[in-house]
């Protein structure tokens, strides 16, 4: 039966994409499911019958979207940020670091993308508040201890997970700390599974402009607007930072 066919699909980020329409279609899946690959399932729950239920628990159920549940494997679990009440949760944390008489922006590299952020992640459950979770993601990013941050504005913008678009809807955080050369010299070596560099970029040379920078990477666009506008308040000056929020970006509201 047609309704038994499984499409399976590779997407761009190399993530298994099944679509089981009916129970017949979810148990083929089952029969020849490999956990060694990020496996996303996307099935009609109202399809599935008890002989097929069991199997599925290598598998957590993340979210409903137009009739069809996702469920996800572990390894899909691990690499896809968690979904709260239907949505992403970010955060994002621009650094100013003071170092003896010179002011730095601290960047990160993740192994995964082809541009420069400010430390950033994702709330990774409803109990955790959102400038905790900033002062976590600065931590585990840089190695750096950011004890305060304070809240500068929010935005929102789409972000595919689990093969489905979803709003990411983010608190924006800013920190000016002192820290020694010798501390640089340490966050410039830290590295985990997701950063593979830390940078400290004179603050007058964040630009959108890799030649400006000097980096080998670009800063993604609506970094160096967050940076930019925290840069231009902690040396008391006002920018037109609306003009600068990139296109992409379905919201953006900064305020001291």
């Amino acid at each position: 039966m047609d309704s038994d066919i499984v499409a399976v699909k590779v997407n761009k980020f190399g993530d298994t994409i099944v679509e089981a329409p009916s129970s017949g279609a979810v148990e083929s899946f089952l029969s020849q499911y490999d956990s060694s690959k990020v496996t996303i399932l996307k099935i009609r729950s109202k399809n599935l019958t008890n002989s097929t239920r069991d199997p599925l628990k290598d598998f957590t159920f993340v979210h409903s979207a137009k009739g069809i549940d996702i469920y996800a494997n572990k390894l899909a679990k691990e690499k896809c940020p968690p979904i709260i009440d239907g949505r992403l949760c970010g955060v994002v944390a621009a650094v100013i670091v003071n170092v003896d008489s010179e002011q730095f922006a601290v960047l990160v590299k993740d192994r995964t993308k082809a541009s420069l952020t400010n430390p950033a992640g994702f709330v990774a459950e409803s109990s955790e508040a959102p400038v905790e979770t900033a002062k976590r993601e600065v931590f585990e990013e840089t190695g750096l201890v950011v004890e305060k941050l304070v809240p500068c504005g929010r935005s929102s913008r789409k972000y595919l997970a689990y093969d489905n678009e979803f709003s990411n809807e983010t608190d924006i955080f800013y920190a000016q700390v002192t820290i020694t050369q010798d501390e640089m010299e340490k966050a410039t070596k830290h590295n985990d599974h997701e950063i593979e560099k830390v940078y400290f970029l004179p603050i007058d040379r964040v630009s959108l402009d890799k030649v400006a920078t000097g980096l080998e990477y670009p800063i993604m666009e609506h970094h160096v607007t967050i940076l930019r506008f925290v840069i231009s308040g902690i040396q008391g000056q006002e920018i037109d930072w609306k003009a600068l929020v990139p296109s992409y970006m379905t919201s953006m509201e900064l305020r001291w």
